[in-house]
């Protein structure tokens, strides 16, 4: 932490430009993941699915440990007071539950290697 407190300030970065990438089309990176629109956390939130490996990762639409949940590491939605939209949260998951993955990355927890229909169908 010392260290970026020190570093931070003579650090130029910039961001030339930005642009938003389509979803449900791979994107020309390592992988192809493909962008999958997942509003509700927050009104631009994506998921990328790596649809040859079967890996979905998830961002925070779907997590499996986080400090405010309670019980054992598991699929789940962060409560609701962590979402812009919980209904939006809620019908995002279920697009999540229609995409071919048995591996699961969330942006909060570790990797649950099930099926993530199966997940959906057993959260909703």
């Amino acid at each position: 932490a010392q260290t970026l407190k020190a570093a931070l300030p003579h650090a130029k970065m910039s961001v030339p430009s930005a642009a938003p990438v389509p979803f449900d089309e791979a994107l020309d990176l390592p992988g192809a993941p493909v962008p999958v629109s997942t509003p509700g956390h927050t009104s631009g939130h994506t998921a990328y699915l790596l649809e040859g490996a079967g890996v979905l990762f998830t961002g925070d639409a779907l997590v499996t440990g986080h400090a405010l949940l309670p019980g054992p590491p598991r699929p789940q939605l962060l409560p609701g007071v962590f979402s812009e939209d919980e209904a939006e949260m809620v019908r995002s998951l279920e697009v999540l539950g229609r995409l071919q993955a048995d591996v699961v990355v969330p942006g909060h927890g570790p990797v649950a290697r099930e099926d993530v229909g199966k997940i959906v169908r057993d959260l909703v």
